[in-house]
């Protein structure tokens, strides 16, 4: 028979946030949910387009351990569809559904790490609001496990880097849902939440384990 027709030629100048890799249907649709994320949905197409460029689609059986409490994960998950349950000793402290991210204590701990040594200017912050400084820990809190078949994104937090500079608002998403996580935790008995936590004015702050890697950093000047 006749050979194969050849692919069509990729576009010369794709629009932004459209890039070439997009033609594919994975990437297609983390695009979408990303831009409906509370987390992910401050990038602009062409920051979504660098992030999820090598993203995976991961499978998990109900009842599988996602990401476990006290070990470090390079990873976070973009949940596809199904449900994710953040456990600590048992209990369920919160779900996490399509368009939720799992592993964002361990995102913000790296975003942490790469930011300003002086900290961002208050007017890049989303709120303004003053804030002096933020704890992170470079493991988990908590367990995640999938409560029924679970799909998700898999993106690698080192992707993410080169916008934990430029993007402040990216994390200051991740740091408000750490925060969450991290208290819920605490209150459930999760030991390694509750040595990151000293409650004094709302604020958390270090209480001295080197355990999980504490990074503070100050986020306003």
């Amino acid at each position: 028979g006749p050979p194969p027709r050849p692919p069509p030629p990729l576009p010369q100048h794709p629009t932004p946030g459209q890039g070439a890799w997009l033609q594919s249907e994975v990437a297609k649709g983390v695009a979408e949910i990303a831009r409906d994320s509370a987390v992910f949905g401050c990038l602009s197409g062409r920051e979504r387009d660098c992030a999820f460029q090598h993203v995976k689609i991961r499978s998990f059986s109900r009842g599988t351990v996602v990401m476990s409490r006290g070990r470090s994960s390079g990873r976070v998950l973009l949940v596809r569809s199904g449900t994710i349950e953040v456990r600590v000793n048992g209990s369920v402290i919160s779900t996490r559904t399509r368009g939720d991210v799992v592993g964002e204590v361990c995102a913000f701990a790296a975003a942490a790490q790469h930011a300003p040594p002086q900290g961002f200017p208050s007017n890049q912050r989303p709120d303004a609001s003053p804030r002096s400084e933020t704890i992170t820990s470079q493991v988990c809190v908590s367990d995640a496990v999938a409560a029924e078949a679970v799909s998700a994104y898999e993106v690698s937090i080192s992707n993410l880097t080169p916008f934990f500079k430029s993007n402040p608002q990216l994390v200051r998403a991740l740091e408000g849902l750490s925060v969450r996580t991290i208290n819920q935790a605490a209150k459930a008995g999760s030991r390694s939440a509750s040595i990151l936590l000293d409650e004094v004015s709302g604020s958390v702050i270090n209480v001295g384990s080197g355990v999980c890697g504490i990074t503070v950093r100050p986020w306003t000047r």
